[in-house]
């Protein structure tokens, strides 16, 4: 039997890769800056928050597609990429942490999930994706990764409160003019803004 491209996504998932896409064509009829935002919890408290955007392509015109994707940099690094049309918002390094756990000390082990996505939220955050440790189940003497099937609640679940650490990916929309005859050009810089107390990654 031959091989087909789907046969490579559970290898490509165990070596650290995943992809996602979100439909955003609701951003109609107008133009919007597009940022990065990531922000950081340790054992559900958030410890940083930044914003990052190419300085020469933030602005986009009715805008329809949206792509989050993920590759291993090291064991200990992941690279975010968040593209929109095909054209490139933001680039992220981001540090993982080796677990504590009995059996499972020192081990880095993370996964990715990503929300059930409403409506695109203006002049605000919308989460898009969690990558995120593991946990130790205690009782069980095991570790999980979440747990909680209703991603809806994701961030007000108890579970948030037992994963030691993650980042919440999300974009934040500003709207800027009704019409916008610019076509963004592909990114020559990087800007990366702190948005509360902790250091950028």
């Amino acid at each position: 039997m031959k091989t087909d491209a789907s046969d490579y996504v559970p290898m490509l998932q165990d070596a650290g890769f995943g992809i996602y896409a979100f439909d955003i064509s609701s951003l109609n009829d107008n133009a919007y800056n597009i940022s990065l935002v990531v922000s950081e919890y340790v054992n559900g408290e958030l410890v940083s928050e930044t914003e990052s955007y190419e300085v020469e392509s933030s602005l986009y015109k009715n805008p329809q597609k949206l792509t989050l994707g993920f590759s291993p940099k090291s064991d200990s690094m992941r690279n975010v990429r968040l593209y929109v049309d095909d054209v490139r918002v933001a680039a992220k390094t981001l540090s993982l942490k080796p677990m504590t756990a009995p059996k499972y000390e020192g081990e880095i082990m993370y996964d990715l999930l990503s929300f059930e996505l409403g409506q695109i939220k203006v002049n605000a955050v919308t989460p898009l994706v969690l990558l995120g440790s593991y946990w130790y189940d205690e009782p069980f003497k095991t570790v999980r990764f979440y747990g909680d099937e209703d991603r809806t609640i994701l961030m007000s679940s108890p579970i948030m409160k037992l994963i030691p650490h993650c980042y919440v990916l999300g974009i934040k929309v500003e709207q800027q003019y009704k019409t916008y005859n610019a076509v963004p050009t592909q990114p020559k810089t990087s800007t990366s803004i702190p948005l509360t107390g902790g250091v950028n990654k």
